[in-house]
């Protein structure tokens, strides 16, 4: 599981947005786009597993679990590398 988890989320920092400072926004992290059918076995998990920490967030669309901190260093560090590499992200950062 913790490889799924992985999994998804460098597939977001590699393909999500950025706005003009490099921030991802808050609902790119919402568990049911990242995980889908597997959200919930997601949560059970990081139970067991605290690599991820999870918060509730609302929004002009309503209310929404989202990931709220990346607690593992092997995740954290691929995620950073993945954004690093986003061209949304690098045009934002070079475009002043």
């Amino acid at each position: 599981m913790k490889d799924f988890i992985k999994e998804k989320l460098v597939e977001m920092h590699s393909n999500c947005t950025t706005d003009q400072y490099g921030q991802i926004q808050k609902f790119y992290f919402s568990l049911d786009s990242l995980f889908g059918e597997k959200t919930e076995e997601v949560l059970e998990f990081v139970k067991e597993n605290p690599i991820i920490e999870v918060s509730t967030y609302g929004g002009a669309s309503g209310i929404y679990k989202a990931v709220s901190n990346i607690c593992d260093e092997e995740i954290k560090t691929a995620c950073h590398e993945a954004l690093r590499k986003n061209k949304s992200y690098i045009a934002n950062m070079t475009g002043w």
